[in-house]
C-alpha cells in the first residue's frame, strides 16, 4: 500500500517491495505534501512541560568525560587509535 500520491507514481511492480530514497522526488515536493496534509503542524507548537529539560545538563558535555580517543576504542575496540590527520 502507497500512502503517497508522489510515491504512487514511482512505484512499478519491481519497486513495489523496495523503494529508496534515492528516487526522483524533490525535498520540497517532500515539504509541499507533508505541510499541504497539515501533518507537520505539531512542530509549531510550544512545549506543554519541560519534562527532561533539565536533566540535559547534569552529565558532563560530550567530549568532556571521555576524550575522542578513548571514544574511538569504545566503538572500533581498543587496539583503535584516532586517525592524527583527523
Amino acid at each position: 500500500v502507497v500512502d503517497s500520491k508522489i510515491c504512487q507514481l514511482l512505484v512499478t511492480q519491481e519497486t513495489k517491495r523496495r523503494l529508496e530514497f534515492t528516487t526522483k522526488i524533490q525535498r520540497k515536493e517532500m515539504y509541499f505534501y507533508s505541510n499541504h496534509r497539515g501533518q507537520i503542524q505539531c512542530l509549531f507548537d510550544q512545549p506543554i512541560q519541560r519534562k527532561y529539560y533539565e536533566q540535559l545538563f547534569e552529565d558532563d558535555a560530550p567530549g568532556r568525560k571521555y576524550d575522542v580517543s578513548q571514544q574511538c576504542k569504545f566503538v572500533f575496540g581498543p587496539q583503535s587509535e584516532l586517525c592524527p590527520y583527523m
